[in-house]
């Protein structure tokens, strides 16, 4: 036996809803081909990239290597929090701590480096 549209009232439904987002689908494509019209490449729009300074620089490695540590934290010192929590003298339940303390951490240092930007970029090193 098949099962029809007429037959299943789920697969009418399923249908309804395919038909409508083909619909929506057809209205994005028209209005992502009129965006695209709109835009001409040869027009200067001046957002070309600049060279970054010494500043900058600076800045942007400090958030790599912020970026990197916060995350090399999730793959070493969490797994290993255990038995670092047990070698203080404390029990492996405080390890949950230690990791929910993380965010707070970032918490606090993006809040630092935040002031500490925006005071940098303001007068020269």
């Amino acid at each position: 036996t098949t099962i029809t549209y007429a037959d299943d009232p789920m697969l009418a439904r399923i249908a309804t809803a395919r038909s409508r987002l083909q619909q929506s689908k057809k209205y994005v494509e028209v209005v992502a081909a009129q965006a695209f019209m709109m835009f001409d490449e040869e027009e200067d729009t001046g957002l070309a990239p600049k060279e970054m300074t010494r500043n900058q620089r600076i800045s942007s490695f400090l958030n790599l290597c912020s970026t990197f540590l916060y995350m090399t934290n999730y793959y070493i010192v969490a797994p290993t929090s255990g038995r670092y929590a047990d070698r203080l003298g404390s029990t492996e339940a405080m390890a949950g701590i230690i990791i929910g303390m993380t965010p707070n951490a970032a918490l606090i240092a993006t809040v630092l480096y935040g002031w500490w930007s925006n005071y940098s970029y303001r007068s020269a090193l």
